[in-house]
């Protein structure tokens, strides 16, 4: 990046804001995007690997169909996804959309179920902060990069 500020801003800074709410009443609430926690980097991994097979190696180069591609594998319809959307109550199976505070705590309950059982619940903000937990391109040359280290 060009400016030493953009990259905190939009890389490294872990901390944020999601917009939820309509467009006559938006609101911001704070979150913990935690790309660095531990437990994240595996878990985007496991996405690219796992929940995004049709997506060959070579076209993670590609940030138009990885978003494409991590967007569909947050959204529990597709392939056993991260999350699960509820929009109304009860929310008595999981946890209410409003009370998460961070993608961390999302990414290491599905790690928990291997990847095969979706987080309950979400909403349209809670899917987009996981999305954007990735720090996509980041995450990519990381995965490649191991991906690469392990093939040799």
């Amino acid at each position: 990046m060009p400016a030493q500020g953009d990259l905190v801003e939009y890389v490294q800074n872990q901390v944020g804001k999601v917009w939820k709410g309509g467009h006559k009443n938006i609101q911001g609430r704070p979150w913990l995007f935690g790309q660095f926690s531990a437990s994240v980097l595996p878990a985007c991994c496991f996405l690219l690997d796992r929940r995004c097979r049709h997506l060959r190696p070579d076209r993670r180069g590609d940030p138009v169909r990885v978003v494409r591609a991590i967007s569909a594998a947050v959204n529990s319809t597709n392939d056993c996804g991260v999350l699960e959307g509820c929009w109304a109550p009860p929310y008595d199976s999981g946890t209410a959309p409003w009370e998460w505070s961070g993608s961390k705590d999302i990414l290491e309950e599905y790690m928990a179920s291997g990847g095969t059982k979706p987080v309950r619940y979400g909403q349209c903000w809670v899917f987009s902060a996981v999305v954007v937990t990735s720090k996509i391109e980041p995450i990519i040359r990381i995965c490649m990069v191991i991906q690469r280290s392990t093939c040799m």
